[in-house]
């Protein structure tokens, strides 16, 4: 009887004592982490508009014509031949090179950032991490996330630059066939 007595109490103190550890929510906090949710929740719809597979589809088609791309860059081309082939070369060599080398790690930061921020919300919402602290994961996040807003906004542009110039393949590929027909 005085053991149970006993245990009861014990669970009784530590009940209060666990639930005295709280710390208060912060509202205004969790209303700011709710935005930032938001704002990445959005980067990662406007993310998820990148294909990776068609990219690197593209990347196989552009890798076969690159040799006789750079045998045309050593002759003299007429004006419009030249921007043709010049802006195609470099949407090819330059966006989509940092889209494929970029697109996993940007990925993986959007995703790990979206959880951390929604673990960071939900624990500040139900007070548990203390007062100073909570402003500082806060602040780190969201420079995280402006990081994140920077990178997905540029590898966006290169996915759109590298979408705008791939219709000229077709020129392109004609251009470099009529080419190699006259040099053989």
């Amino acid at each position: 009887m005085t053991v149970r007595v006993l245990l009861l109490a014990t669970s009784a103190l530590l009940v209060l004592a666990l639930g005295g550890c709280q710390r208060d929510s912060d509202p205004a906090l969790v209303s700011e982490l709710d935005s930032l949710i938001v704002h990445l929740d959005s980067l990662e719809a406007a993310f998820a508009a990148i294909d990776p597979a068609e990219h690197q589809h593209m990347d196989s088609v552009f890798q076969g014509q690159v040799v006789a791309l750079q045998q045309a860059f050593m002759d003299t081309l007429q004006q419009d031949t030249a921007l043709l082939l010049g802006n195609y070369y470099r949407a090819m060599t330059k966006s989509q090179r940092r889209l494929l080398g970029e697109y996993g790690r940007v990925r993986t930061a959007l995703d790990s950032s979206l959880k951390k921020v929604r673990d960071l919300r939900r624990d500040v919402d139900r007070g548990l991490i203390p007062l100073p602290d909570r402003r500082l994961y806060a602040d780190q996040e969201k420079k995280i996330g402006e990081e994140l807003d920077r990178q997905v906004t540029v590898l966006l542009n290169s996915h759109a630059t590298v979408l705008r110039h791939w219709p000229d393949r077709e020129a392109v590929e004609a251009i470099l066939t009529a080419r190699s027909d006259t040099l053989h």
